[in-house]
């Protein structure tokens, strides 16, 4: 199957959603004069977007949301919205003839779109990636996931936001119900392109093309906003939101039309229907109703930004106080409690993580802000930045602000934004809300700039701008295609997918052994594998299925069971990635309750029983002289050995018998064991070292019949300086016929291992 057939019709399916949206906001808005086309295109969609959102929760909430019952709610909407009184229009410019442009204009428009297109292509391709991004697997996809299954909008109280501001996810439940993962990714990266038709609206509406052309390019060429670009989260629709209204207040600036005030409302209460971060703009537009109502002496400003605010806010409180008793949770907790799934420390835990970002909250910190944002993206928990020349031509665009009103105006919102950004949480992907605004000041500024040393409407102005433009593209040409690089080919088939997935979520192949029987599971430190399990699953840091409460069970195995089982759950399945899980009980209780049935270096997976099984004591050491014991011309018998492992004892002796291996990276032992694919496997030894820190391997090669390394298992732990046991579980693939087990250690630093054990975990008959 070709990529574009692949592609094809997951991006006709969002197209058809972008264009339901427009012919839904244009209907509505037919009487709201627009400066030109792409102005049209950005308000009338993202305005269908905000009214299809709150359309599809609506049918969801009363149980609906199956395909009839979607389709049903947008053809009422449709024919309620062509019921709306119609009036004479009058011209607008995207009725005129195309605009009259020289030659060299021409030939420098088709040259700088070709150009662009060469540059970003690979962008359409990455949202054909299946969804790995934490936030996507999370919340994002998750919580609709549910909704499907339950064909309804419910509560998801295991997920991390429980009743998170629905506007993505509603959209994103409509693209799910028609086709699958890959169209929300989609519907993001459309989100980040109506910002940079907007942005080339609103500059050709203020000052004329070359605004429009280089603001949308700062846009666009900010490598951060096209690596939030194909991820089914909340950013990029919430930037969309926020940027309309922003947009709105500063065309009413102009035009005084009232329309103009109530859409900066409903897209700020969007906005909040989609991310909590929002709320920044509600002072912003507070200021903006007051600021009119004094100058018109008027309160008719002040009753439309409301209004929008109500309509495009109301379902999301609404839902939020029905479900919680707080009508803006999860924000003003303090004032209206934390709802029933959270406590008061939960939410000071999650201020006190988001404040490790960035720098001290100091003034110095606030004026070097701009160089930190480009020199270290890392300390905003970030690998990318924003394009550098918004940073760089600061102080140009504080100069032209000093001299127009209206960029001072909109450079007085950006200074608000960013203070209370730098106050509440430093982190780079927080501030794409309020870039768009900073890229057309920019811009604004730089075409100021140019047009008093070539002249307005100077051709060389327009050349400077061409090459200008296409230079701010390249940082985001070179990210797309070192991404493109790093992913290598898109995963069309099943297996390539399930590959791509595992390689990115080390956890997945255990959730799809999970998959086989669904059932409810309960993750311990995997919660970023929430979106492919087929039921419910739980396990967070905060919630009912918090953490803290399985690990404080963890003294024994009865404890374990009795706190797992009052969840529900009948899968635990254990992360092993970063090493937070503490020893698993390990007596009778656990071993009767909880049944190995998959594991890996990532992960373990237990069936939990409620009657407890008959377990085997016996299950025999498939190792050989696994103490080391019986030594012959100074080794082990039955391991082979790599460089020079010391075979003896240290000075308080060994774990077992007389001898032990002290072992490096480099100086290993290692012995065969056949193995029978698909069970489940422990390996067990004891370590001890001469001081604390040093690490060594878990380790195990699985060997195919052609003698072949097929898979490996390696899990690094650290030594005491007193003997202490370690096991791991682990699952022989179905390529392996022998299990290459290793007494090795983690660096050049000796480590003494002793006592080993290898045997089969699994119940033959545990499937019946």
């Amino acid at each position: 199957m070709s990529v574009l057939f692949f592609a094809l019709p997951r991006y006709l399916l969002v197209a058809l959603l972008c264009a339901a949206a427009y012919m839904i906001g244009n209907a509505i808005l037919r009487r709201l004069e627009f400066a030109c086309l792409p102005e049209r295109l950005l308000i009338c969609t993202a305005f269908g977007l905000g009214v299809l959102s709150h359309l599809v929760l609506l049918v969801g909430v009363v149980g609906w949301l199956t395909p009839p019952g979607v389709i049903g709610g947008i053809i009422a909407l449709g024919t309620v919205v062509m019921l709306i009184p119609r009036e004479p229009e009058r011209a607008a410019e995207i009725e005129r003839p195309l605009p009259r442009f020289s030659r060299l204009t021409w030939s420098l428009l088709a040259l700088g779109l070709v150009t662009t297109v060469v540059l970003l292509w690979p962008l359409l391709l990455l949202p054909l990636y299946p969804p790995t991004d934490f936030d996507e697997t999370m919340t994002h996809l998750a919580a609709p996931k549910m909704w499907l299954a339950a064909h309804a909008v419910i509560v998801t109280p295991f997920l991390r936001n429980q009743i998170l501001p629905q506007s993505a996810q509603t959209l994103f439940a409509v693209l799910m119900l028609a086709k699958d993962d890959l169209a929300p990714k989609i519907l993001s990266l459309a989100s980040i392109g109506l910002i940079g038709i907007g942005l080339y609206g609103w500059g050709k509406r203020v000052y004329g093309m070359n605004v429009g052309i280089l603001a949308a390019t700062f846009w666009m060429g900010s490598p951060i906003v096209l690596a939030l670009a194909p991820i089914a989260s909340y950013h990029a629709l919430a930037a969309l939101f926020a940027f309309g209204s922003i947009y709105a207040v500063a065309t009413y600036a102009t035009t005084r039309q009232i329309t103009w005030l109530f859409l900066a409302g409903v897209f700020t209460g969007f906005g909040q229907s989609t991310w909590p971060l929002s709320i920044f703009f509600l002072p912003i537009l507070a200021v903006a109703s007051v600021y009119f109502i004094f100058k018109e002496r008027r309160v008719k400003p002040m009753l439309a930004i409301a209004g929008g605010i109500m309509l495009g806010w109301g379902p999301a409180l609404a839902r939020a106080a029905w479900h919680t008793g707080n009508p803006f949770y999860p924000l003003l907790t303090e004032v209206f409690g934390t709802g029933p799934w959270w406590t008061a420390a939960d939410f000071a835990s999650v201020t006190q993580d988001v404040h490790r970002f960035g720098l001290r909250r100091t003034f110095e910190n606030f004026f070097i802000l701009p160089y930190a944002l480009v020199a270290h993206p890392d300390k905003f928990q970030a690998i990318e930045t924003y394009s550098i020349g918004l940073f760089l031509l600061i102080p140009v665009v504080a100069i032209r602000s000093a001299l127009d009103k209206y960029m001072r105006w909109l450079a007085a919102m950006v200074l608000f934004y960013v203070i209370a950004w730098f106050f509440f949480g430093q982190i780079m992907r927080y501030l794409i809300l309020i870039i768009p605004v900073i890229c057309i000041i920019t811009a604004l500024a730089i075409c100021w700039l140019i047009d008093l040393i070539f002249g307005r409407g100077s051709k060389w102005g327009s050349i400077l701008v061409a090459v200008a433009a296409l230079g701010l593209l390249v940082p985001s040409a070179l990210f797309l295609r070192k991404e493109a690089t790093s992913r290598g080919a898109i995963p069309m088939a099943g297996d390539k997918r399930a590959a791509y997935i595992a390689a990115r979520i080390p956890e997945y192949p255990a959730m799809t052994v999970v998959n086989k029987a669904p059932a409810p599971v309960y993750s311990l430190f995997g919660t970023n594998v929430a979106y492919y399990a087929d039921s419910t699953f739980m396990g967070d840091w905060f919630g009912p299925g918090r953490y803290s409460e399985v690990l404080a069970s963890f003294r024994d195995g009865q404890a374990l069971y009795s706190t797992l089982h009052r969840l529900g759950a009948r899968y635990f399945l254990i992360s092993r990635i970063e090493r937070l899980v503490p020893p698993l009980p390990h007596d009778s209780q656990f071993d009767s309750h909880f049944e190995p049935i998959f594991a890996n270096s990532a992960a373990e997976l237990y069936r939990i029983h409620d009657v407890p099984r008959i377990v085997s004591a016996n299950h025999p050491n498939l190792l050989r002289n696994s103490d080391f014991d019986d030594v012959v011309n100074k080794w082990p018998t039955e391991w082979t050995h790599d460089g020079a492992p010391v075979v003896g004892a240290p000075e308080n002796g060994a774990a077992s018998g007389k001898v032990a291996v002290e072992v490096t990276d480099k100086d290993d032992l290692q012995q065969p064991v056949r193995v029978t694919p698909g069970d489940v496997y422990e390996l067990e030894l004891q370590a001890e070292a001469d001081r604390p820190g040093k690490v060594f391997r878990l380790q195990v090669n699985w060997i195919n019949k052609d003698g072949q390394i097929c898979d490996v298992f390696i899990r690094v732990c650290t030594a005491t300086t007193d003997w202490q046991r370690y096991s791991c579980k682990l699952t022989a693939p179905l390529c392996a016929e022998l299990a290459q087990v290793y007494a090795s250690g983690q660096s050049s630093e000796f480590v003494w291992l002793d006592s080993f054990v290898f045997k089969d975990e699994t119940t033959k008959d545990w499937a019946h």
